[in-house]
């Protein structure tokens, strides 16, 4: 066992969801609040991880975090953006980054922050809630990580 004696506490923030079927599964047009209040349309079944993650970043930021990792898959997303050899990364605190960037290199880990920007947020506005659980095809996984901070 390994014992690195950091001067550093960590938390680790798990919540998990399902795709289930049923009664009380989600469906297209429901209308979820998240943990701050942000209503969100339901236009995807399939994008469920980043509803509850939502409420991770929201609850990490109620805790005071002076900084979080945001461990979320998107797989697909990432994957499509970045191939399956790279790590995507997002973040509003770029040396923070380029420390886990270096880091990560050390054990042979190929990290890429992705881009969020302003014109991210369109594909997530919605007639009915204050955002989508869902964007446009492209850019999924800068979409994704935005609808995540928005809330």
């Amino acid at each position: 066992m390994l014992h690195l004696e950091a001067k550093v506490n960590a938390d680790g923030i798990i919540l998990a969801t399902d795709n289930k079927i049923g009664d009380h599964a989600i469906v297209p047009d429901d209308i979820v609040i998240a943990a701050d209040g942000t209503s969100i349309e339901i236009v995807s079944t399939d994008a469920e991880g980043r509803l509850t993650l939502a409420d991770a970043l929201w609850y990490a930021q109620q805790q005071k975090a002076d900084r979080i990792i945001d461990m979320a898959t998107l797989t697909g997303a990432v994957i499509a953006a970045l191939g399956s050899e790279h790590i995507g990364a997002f973040t509003n605190h770029p040396d923070y980054l380029n420390a886990l960037i270096a880091s990560a290199a050390t054990s042979e880990e190929k990290m890429w922050q992705l881009p969020q920007d302003e014109s991210h947020i369109e594909g997530l506005k919605s007639h009915v809630a204050d955002l989508k659980n869902s964007g446009v095809r492209t850019a999924g996984a800068s979409v994704s990580g935005l609808l995540k901070s928005l809330c």
